[in-house]
């Protein structure tokens, strides 16, 4: 088993829990079909692997995936509507596979102000957490934030992610992955979370680390 497909492993292996859905083993009847667990893991290796074969890059690491991307795509900070414009990012020969036929629509306001930045070549996005910790409210599937346990139940695949990267800059989005990564002793840079309309000041944050924001004719 090489690198990417022990990364992937590592995950899949996780144990669900009441608020926390490993989408990478299991699947939500009516919105998916049988098959979209392997497809996500599929997506995330091809991903990991697409990094592997080039140079080493920055981590940019925050807490969990969203109800809207991953956890339905499979692939960090990417909805499904965007599986194809991150593959041409990564130049990929082929695109990812589409594993729901029924996501949440559009991508969350967080990974949005993310893609807004992205330098050349573009980063290994990462999540302390890769599972989604989860809340039924109304019953609908919210976001939720993570738990220590939450951590500990992810720290070999984070680990394992760490020592076959070894990242030349880790940045931390968030307080979550920075306090997270710290408790590992695991330098990082941390800036603001873009979420709950904090975009302008993680905007302001990057930019000082050298990121700016990109037009869309930049890859």
């Amino acid at each position: 088993m090489d690198a990417a497909a022990a990364i992937v492993d590592a995950i899949r292996r996780i144990p669900s829990q009441p608020n926390l859905f490993n989408h990478y083993e299991h699947y939500e009847a009516g919105r998916e079909e049988a098959d979209a667990p392997k497809l996500r893991r599929q997506n995330l290796e091809l991903y990991v692997r697409s990094f592997i074969e080039r140079p080493s890059a920055d981590l940019w690491i925050a807490e969990a995936p969203s109800r809207y991307g991953a956890r339905w795509s499979g692939v960090p900070f990417t909805h499904q509507g965007k599986l194809k414009e991150m593959a041409e990012m990564l130049s990929l020969p082929n695109s990812f596979a589409v594993p729901t036929r029924n996501p949440e629509s559009g991508a969350s306001r967080t990974s949005a102000a993310i893609w807004e930045i992205f330098p050349k070549p573009i980063p290994l996005l990462w999540n302390v957490v890769m599972l989604h910790p989860f809340q039924l409210k109304n019953g609908q599937i919210r976001n939720a934030e993570t738990t220590r346990e939450h951590h500990e139940l992810c720290r070999e695949s984070l680990t394992l992610v760490l020592e076959t990267f070894r990242p030349k800059r880790i940045v931390a989005i968030g307080s979550v992955s920075a306090k997270a990564l710290g408790q590992m002793g695991v330098p990082v840079r941390q800036v603001a979370h873009p979420g709950r309309n904090r975009h302008r000041l993680f905007w302001a944050d990057m930019k000082k680390l050298g990121i700016g924001r990109r037009s869309r004719s930049t890859f």
